[in-house]
């Protein structure tokens, strides 16, 4: 475990649906994100699964195994 001063240490809070479409237009222009999410209602079923967490995002896009509810 890291221990950085307290000035290094941020956390993220979840993002508005404005700074997670940015994202992720950002990210699929960059090459980051192989998977295209043009369509509008995809970006928004993706950030109300994830309520704006992109960690959450993160661990669901490189999850191995896919769940179905």
């Amino acid at each position: 475990m890291l221990h950085l001063f307290e000035g290094y240490c941020h956390k993220v809070e979840n993002l508005s649906l404005n700074d997670f479409r940015n994202a992720m237009h950002y990210y699929t222009l960059t090459g980051w994100m192989a998977d295209s999410y043009d369509e509008e209602w995809k970006l928004e079923n993706l950030y109300m699964e994830t309520q704006g967490n992109w960690n959450a995002f993160r661990q669901q896009y490189f999850r191995s195994i896919p769940v179905y509810y």
